[in-house]
C-alpha cells in the first residue's frame, strides 16, 4: 500500500475493521493527536506501524493477510478519503508479495 498511497506528509494512520463490508480501512493523517491514530514508521521503499492488538481484536491473522490484497482509494461516509482492502478480494497467487 505504501507505494500506491502518497504518505511524504503523513505520520499516522487510523485502522478501522468492518466485518459486514469484510474490509480493512486505512486512513493516512498527519493529526498526531486523531483518535486512534498509529505512528507510522518510516522506512525506504515503505512505512510500518505496530497493529498486533488490531489484528487480535478482531481475530484476522496478519500473516495470512500480509500482500495478498490490492489496496483501493474511496471516500467513505463518515470517514472521508480512505484506501481499503476487502478480504473477500485476494490477489491471483501469482501476483501476492510475500511477507
Amino acid at each position: 500500500m505504501c507505494h500506491k498511497a502518497p504518505l511524504e506528509d503523513k505520520s499516522h494512520v487510523i485502522l478501522a475493521y468492518s466485518a459486514q463490508m469484510k474490509a480493512i480501512v486505512f486512513q493516512f493523517t498527519s493529526d498526531s493527536n486523531a483518535k486512534g491514530a498509529l505512528k507510522l514508521l518510516k522506512r525506504t521503499g515503505g512505512a510500518s506501524v505496530g497493529t498486533r492488538s488490531f489484528f487480535s481484536f478482531y481475530f484476522l491473522d496478519p500473516k495470512k493477510l500480509a500482500g495478498r490484497y490490492e489496496p483501493v482509494k474511496e471516500r467513505l461516509p463518515r470517514i472521508g478519503e480512505a484506501w481499503v482492502i476487502y478480504l473477500d478480494k485476494k490477489l491471483p497467487e501469482d501476483e501476492q508479495h510475500p511477507q
